[in-house]
């Protein structure tokens, strides 16, 4: 009878013949008799492999020995064990084997996973010398739309097995069937996974057999690409020189199969970028192109080889793209997935596509119709233009020139707008970037002898540029028109406007010393030029309350944002863009005061009136996210994500990808998700937030430094603690370098969030985090009670987790009198600052005064967050100690084993539980 290897001696015959081929043959019969002395099976089974490595069938007859041996066990059953993981049911069969749903048996933690058993009879032969490297590659794919690889070993028998992220969703075709998504989220959708699938080949893995079963959806609409089973690892030293083994096995799904599949050829990421085509053709048509039902045998592969794929009936840009990804030749196709899904979002943002050869006509119409901001931006320019017309006239008309300096203007424009020409300029897209680019290189070489007139150009494009979210070329142009200016005798107004433009750009960059400063220096020439009445009063003021605010200066910044309305109000009317500024810097004042509710109210009014005045745009956007911003304070979470998406999609419509707005926006809708539960989507949100500030802003600007922050809390909920506190820490640790940091209210907020981050992990440190809030809180010029409620709540819960009972106590009632005070009933916040309170009298034996509070403090978390959340989750468990406490017995009611059964498994999967919550789970399951 055969011997049936076990895991132990597979991962033992990979040792031996690792360090055995790389002997000289002279030797390696002493290695292996002092390593198999008392395994002779095992020695002839690694010189079975020394043999067969020098032969063209390396491994292939011992492989499938051992194949054979391990296919004599039976395979694992439902309520069977694969090591510690006891399996539910079979999810499915395919071509490498079986997939099983289990859960985790040894109390470690409780969480579906599935797992794939490889078939017996694929141990081929490049198989078994690769799997472990196989398998650490697809370990490290960490990927929000790729599910993850969690373990992987091998059973009793022998057989490899991969343990993978159990994914709860439809695959992609049936999803968009069964939610009739349009075109664009199709699209969308595709792009996503597309993205996935560049990861993977970045990391030196092609899948090869993408299709829409191999793509699940998530009920948050989130694409996760799955089973890797046939993937090919790229090697790249070796790739042209040495086909692998799988190549020729030609494992695919024909249907879905590229033409290099079909014929044998070897196999690039190429093959990925036309399944992907295929796939999008299926979602937009409702059937593949090319149906093996319909064919008759030897057909398929025929028609895969010569017939185009049909063209489809939607817009000429969506088939070209199709076209272009599911070209028979690879050359002919995208050169990567990147680019592939960089043209599906040319085509949602209204560019012109790759796939289609560019003429004039075809790039004019695509800008034109594009989002508004950048054909605002070029007319804006071109008006600007014409006023310098204007102006040049009037100057040249005072230096006895006018025809000279006019010549000099018509030149200037005819210039600009020729080189602008796609046709004439070759391939560059016709951008307002581009436009205001030449325009600024084209104002310092042929304006330089008319310095009055370059500099009220300069001054426009500086402008220009900051509503494009481009600060630091505004800065550099901004500077130029500031020092042309103060060389010359200028208007009053025309200094105004610049110094509010470096006032604006300096906010924009963190700068609000900087910032008041120029808006204090331009109220005096609004003063001078216009009285108290001037126009460009109001919009000075606007932005001096924003500076004061920034610099926690909120009693100033109150009283002269109230000023500001009223003027505003008065000159302009309430139906005005500057009006709104008005109102939304006065709320940010007041948020930082406490009157929450009043903040909302406002940042609701600056909206209407930015909506009133255009449906689209930055500012519009920019005001949604604060209302979003202040309905997540408020714990209306819901609402808060609604507005916060449609708030990042009106961002990349208006200023497009890629700016400090759309990483910010990103960052607002990932801080609401956290508030409902949706935990994968706003970890993917705030990675990619951070990153493009990290990119555009650079790692130590404020900005990015709350990006930091925001990205450590959904690291958090996402269960990487580890991770999580070390960016914490580090963005902290920054800003603590800076003068005066340590009594800022931003440091307050950043010590606050490394406080929750350390929760778990080190109860010290939290507690030091949080007193340091507390101290800065307290301290404040505009003290604001109900910040300091949140870090009296903070630090007195993780003093009740240490036991301090008589220093928790009178924080947490202080607390929750404020927040009762400042927020209406419901409120998470005051709901967690009652749970802390209650988990106190229970520590205390005082279960008659906690049961009321955590009764309480249930039910709003529970309507706050939903009943899924982490955060209702842990408020049940406490209340179930709380009733199994105040009934003075060993045993469960019905209501406590309810919570308990229901809850037990949201919060053990919820990432790392604190000792308290481990020690209440662990009592409340040994209680029957």
């Amino acid at each position: 009878m055969k011997t049936v290897l076990t895991a132990a001696d597979w991962s033992l015959l990979q040792e031996l013949f690792d360090a055995a081929v790389d002997l000289p043959s002279a030797s390696r019969s002493q290695y292996l008799d002092e390593r198999c002395a008392h395994r002779p099976e095992l020695r002839a089974k690694v010189e079975s492999l020394l043999r067969s490595a020098t032969d063209d069938d390396f491994l292939g007859a011992a492989v499938r020995e051992a194949a054979e041996d391990a296919s004599e066990g039976a395979l694992p059953a439902p309520g069977d064990y694969i090591g510690p993981y006891q399996i539910v049911r079979i999810l499915g069969r395919g071509g490498m084997g079986i997939v099983y749903e289990a859960t985790r048996a040894d109390d470690q933690y409780q969480k579906k996973v599935a797992i794939k058993l490889v078939a017996a009879g694929l141990l081929t032969r490049d198989l078994l010398p690769r799997f472990r490297a196989e398998r650490q590659i697809l370990a490290n794919l960490d990927h929000p739309n790729v599910a993850r690889l969690l373990d992987g070993g091998a059973t009793q028998a022998g057989l490899p097995y991969v343990v993978l992220e159990f994914i709860d969703g439809k695959p992609l075709d049936r999803y968009c069937r069964d939610h009739a998504v349009d075109l664009r989220r199709k699209l969308r959708l595709v792009a996503e996974i597309a993205r996935a699938v560049q990861y993977a080949h970045q990391n030196l893995i092609v899948h090869r057999d993408l299709k829409p079963a191999n793509i699940l959806v998530t009920a948050d609409g989130i694409p996760k690409l799955l089973d890797f089973g046939i993937a090919k690892l790229l090697d790249l030293d070796a790739e042209a020189a040495q086909p692998r083994t799988l190549e020729t096995t030609r494992m695919m799904t024909p249907e879905y199969a590229s033409p290099e599949q079909i014929s044998g050829k070897p196999v690039s990421t190429s093959a990925d970028i036309y399944q992907l085509g295929i796939i999008l053709y299926e979602l937009l048509a409702g059937e593949r192109p090319f149906r093996a039902a319909d064919l008759q045998p030897g057909e398929l592969e025929r028609a895969i080889l010569v017939q185009p794929v049909p063209r489809l009936k939607v817009d000429a840009d969506v088939d070209r793209i199709l076209q272009k990804a599911t070209a028979k030749e690879p050359a002919r196709r995208y050169g990567s997935a990147n680019e592939f899904a960089d043209d599906l979002e040319r085509f949602l943002n209204g560019f012109p596509v790759l796939a289609r050869p560019a003429s004039w006509t075809y790039r004019a119409r695509k800008f034109a119709s594009r989002h508004r901001a950048g054909v605002a931006a070029a007319a804006l320019f071109v008006t600007l233009i014409a006023g310098f017309g204007i102006a040049m006239a009037f100057l040249a008309q005072r230096a006895r020139n006018e025809a000279a300096t006019a010549q000099e203007v018509s030149q200037f424009l005819v210039g600009l707008f020729e080189d602008s020409n796609p046709d004439a300029g070759g391939p560059d897209q016709v951008t307002a970037r581009s436009l205001i680019d030449k325009g600024a290189q084209r104002a310092e070489t042929q304006l330089k002898d008319h310095p009055l007139v370059q500099a009220r150009l300069y001054d426009a494009i500086g402008q220009i540029y900051i509503s494009l979210g481009m600060f630091r070329p505004a800065r550099d142009i901004l500077v130029k028109a500031d020092q042309l200016q103060r060389t010359r005798e200028l208007p009053d107004d025309m200094r105004s406007k610049t110094l509010s433009n470096l006032g604006s750009l300096s906010y924009e960059l963190g700068d609000f010393a900087g910032c008041e400063k120029f808006y204090r220096e331009a109220i005096k020439f609004d003063l001078a030029s216009g009285g108290s009445n001037n126009p460009r009063l109001v919009n000075d003021y606007n932005g001096l309350v924003a500076s004061l605010t920034a610099q926690n200066r909120l009693a100033e910044a109150e009283s002269l944002g109230r000023q500001s309305v009223e003027l505003s109000m008065r000159v302009h009317g309430r139906v005005h863009g500057v009006t709104a500024r008005a109102i939304n810097n006065l709320k940010s004042a007041l948020l930082l005061r406490g009157d929450y509710v009043t903040a909302e109210k406002m940042a609701r009014e600056a909206f209407e009136i930015r909506r009133e005045l255009s449906p689209e745009g930055r500012d519009l956007a920019m005001y949604q996210g604060n209302l979003a911003y202040l309905l997540s304070l408020l714990g209306r979470f819901q609402e808060a994500e609604t507005e916060a998406r449609e708030s990042q999609d009106r961002v990349l419509r208006s200023t497009g990808d890629g700016t400090p707005a759309a990483a910010f926006r990103r960052l607002v809708l990932s801080n609401c998700l956290l508030g409902v539960g949706k935990f994968a989507e706003a970890l993917d949100l705030a990675k990619q937030g951070y990153e493009m500030q990290v990119r555009l802003l650079g790692p130590t600007h404020s900005d990015t430094l709350v990006g930091a922050e925001t990205y450590s809390l959904a690291l958090l909920a996402s269960g990487e603690a580890i991770k999580a506190h070390s960016l914490c820490q580090s963005a902290l640790a920054t800003r603590l370098q800076r003068p005066g940091s340590r009594d800022r209210l931003d440091t307050a907020v950043a010590w606050m969030r490394c406080g929750k981050v350390a929760v778990a992990s080190d109860v010290k440190a939290a507690a030091d985090a949080f007193g340091n809030a507390l101290r800065v809180r307290r301290a404040g010029p505009s003290s604001n009670r109900v910040l300091v409620a949140e870090s009296q709540s903070a630090l007195g819960d993780v003093l009740v987790r240490q036991g301090d009972f008589a220093k928790a106590e009178p924080l947490l009632r202080d607390a929750l009198a404020a927040l009762e005070q400042a927020f209406p009933p419901g409120h998470p916040q005051t709901a967690q600052t009652r749970a802390s309170l209650a988990a106190l009298y229970l520590e205390r034996n005082a279960p008659e005064r906690a049961l009321p509070l955590m009764e309480q403090a249930y039910e709003a978390l529970r309507a706050a967050h939903g009943p899924k959340h982490p955060e209702t989750a842990r408020a049940a468990i406490r209340l179930a100690a709380c009733l199994q406490a105040a009934q003075k017995r060993s045993t469960l009611d019905r209501r406590a084993q309810q919570l308990r059964d229901e809850y037990a498994e949201i919060l053990k999967s919820a990432g790392p539980s604190t000792r308290a919550e481990q020690q209440l789970l662990a009592k409340l399951a040994a209680a029957r």
